[in-house]
């Protein structure tokens, strides 16, 4: 591990962040079928994870339907009094999600949080918000009975096509992406690695609170978090060195080569220099 990151892990404080962080509730609940490569050496093989944007007056958040089903029947197991056996039954046929979160203008307007789970242990990275820059392209279609119009953004390392539009005059999508004057509905990279598709939206009579899960979490940053990801899409043996009682783990594949775990490589989203 790089030093700056071991250092990471004995200063910065786990978090325990609970609803005072940011008082926002969402009025609009968005939700998009991901289609995504669960490994980096070989894209096409796929999975797919309900996403969840939640939007609020000043901020939203955006999480896998799934992960946050699975998360909440686990920790009512526990909180009863349940086992690790039992918590796992429970989940036994929700389909996993990703642990990935998106905080957009959260703790506060300009920021984005997001927050991921490697293994058995929460990052958590805090920035100012740098928003795509769009090209507008003339062109539209129709995406859930919404007129969209189309537009293209070279963000973070990759090109993203979308269609979003003006008819919900929220500026905002799935992921990262926004910067708009309507809400995104679909999205997909260049690469065909990622893409968005909207299968529902519906408004909140409910509101639901824009917090942070109250879970322990290590704060770091952007390129520290990179690290640790990729760490362990490429070393899992390492990274699981580092979870207390794991041991040391070898990962091979059937005809006993070295390989790497389901890195479900969302962070790639992201090119990192």
């Amino acid at each position: 591990m790089n030093k700056y990151i071991f250092f990471s892990f004995c200063v910065l404080l786990s978090l325990s962040v609970s609803a005072q962080t940011l008082s926002d509730s969402a009025y609009l609940q968005v939700t998009y079928l991901e289609d995504y490569s669960t490994r980096i050496e070989n894209p096409k093989l796929k999975a797919v994870d309900e996403m969840v944007l939640n939007i609020g007056k000043t901020s939203s958040a955006f999480y896998s339907r799934y992960e946050s089903r699975r998360q909440y029947l686990k920790d009512s197991v526990l909180a009863h009094g349940g086992d690790a056996y039992k918590s796992i039954a429970v989940v036994a046929d929700i389909p996993k999600g990703q642990n990935y979160m998106v905080y957009k203008n959260f703790p506060q307007q300009g920021q984005i949080t997001f927050v991921d789970r490697i293994i058995a242990t929460r990052f958590c990275y805090q920035e100012q918000f740098a928003k795509p820059l769009w090209t507008l392209v003339d062109e539209k279609k129709e995406v859930k009975g919404y007129n969209c119009q189309k537009a293209i953004t070279n963000f973070r390392g990759r090109e993203w096509t979308v269609w979003y539009t003006t008819e919900i005059p929220v500026s905002d999508g799935p992921w990262k992406l926004c910067g708009l004057s309507g809400l995104i509905l679909e999205a997909k990279d260049s690469d065909g690695l990622y893409s968005f598709h909207c299968i529902g939206i519906k408004q909140l009579d409910n509101k639901l609170p824009i917090v942070l899960p109250k879970k322990k979490m290590i704060k770091c940053s952007r390129l520290e978090y990179y690290h640790e990801a990729k760490e362990y899409a490429e070393q899992p043996e390492l990274a699981f060195q580092k979870v207390p009682g794991s041991g040391k783990l070898k990962v091979y594949d059937e005809k006993g080569k070295k390989m790497s775990l389901p890195t479900y490589s969302y962070f790639d989203m992201e090119k990192y220099e």
